[in-house]
């Protein structure tokens, strides 16, 4: 069976599993939290539902291609909420981006089991570094970036499958191939765990309608970080952060914090 075919077999539950965050000094302050690094996986069934949701994304896609009269290959938060001068969205109205960008949501909402994430800021990971280095542990002579990001992504994945609720069953994990992660992601677990092909997959976002959703997911736990400060400087909320707000807010029971159940 190969990746596609296990996510139409209903015996399995989806994760997939995006990240967000940037280097300090890469991206504005104002639009995400800086170097702060954020994994968020949506959880979603496998099977008709999954079939159901991909011919939904489909028509999203559709829909908005002809209303902006440009291709929409996928949908790709940051594009919608912030464009650049590149994106297909960089002339469209902001009303037309909220309602597109509603429209997501509610898919979000119709097919979602669950929305495990996990998160580690730099000063976070400097403490880890520390005491790593302590015990004379070898640490990979890369990047610091890029350390903590391997470092959060095989965590994640390790507590993805010892921590999930027995409800969700036998996981299938999905992520973006075109991510540069390592390939020892590919294969990390033992026989005996309840996970297909025993390790990571990989599937192009641009035709895997659970990864984009993962994209969505991944964004709003990073965007309410923003959120939440103009909120406490008494600042108003323009409408498209009003819209992640109240969607957040429907997530909650949803959330699984994947480093405070992994105790």
């Amino acid at each position: 069976m190969n990746p596609t075919d296990a996510l139409l077999d209903p015996s399995l539950t989806a994760v997939f599993v995006d990240d967000s965050g940037t280097q300090a000094g890469v991206i504005p302050r104002e639009v995400l939290m800086p170097d702060y690094l954020l994994l968020a996986a949506v959880i979603l069934p496998a099977g008709p539902k999954y079939l159901a949701l991909e011919r939904q994304m489909a028509q999203w896609k559709t829909d908005a291609s002809n209303e902006i009269g440009a291709a929409v290959k996928e949908l790709h938060t940051v594009e919608i909420v912030n464009p650049r001068s590149r994106s297909v969205w960089r002339d469209i109205s902001q009303e037309t981006r909220r309602l597109f960008l509603k429209r997501a949501y509610d898919l979000l909402q119709e097919y979602s089991l669950g929305f495990p994430f996990m998160g580690i800021g730099k000063e976070q990971y400097d403490e880890l570094l520390a005491k790593v280095q302590e015990l004379a542990r070898p640490f990979p002579d890369v990047r610091r970036w890029s350390r903590q990001k391997y470092g959060l992504e095989v965590v994640f994945c390790k507590s993805l499958a010892g921590h999930l609720p027995p409800r969700f069953g036998r996981l299938v994990i999905v992520w973006d191939e075109d991510s540069s992660r390592s390939n020892e992601l590919w294969q990390i677990f033992k026989p005996d765990v309840p996970v297909w092909s025993s390790g990571v997959v990989y599937l192009p976002s641009e035709s895997c309608a659970g990864l984009q959703l993962a994209d969505l997911t991944a964004y709003t736990f990073n965007r309410m970080f923003h959120i939440r400060n103009k909120e406490l400087e008494g600042d108003e909320l323009g409408p498209i952060d009003a819209i992640i707000r109240s969607y957040w807010k429907r997530m909650t029971d949803l959330k699984i914090d994947l480093l405070s159940d992994s105790s």
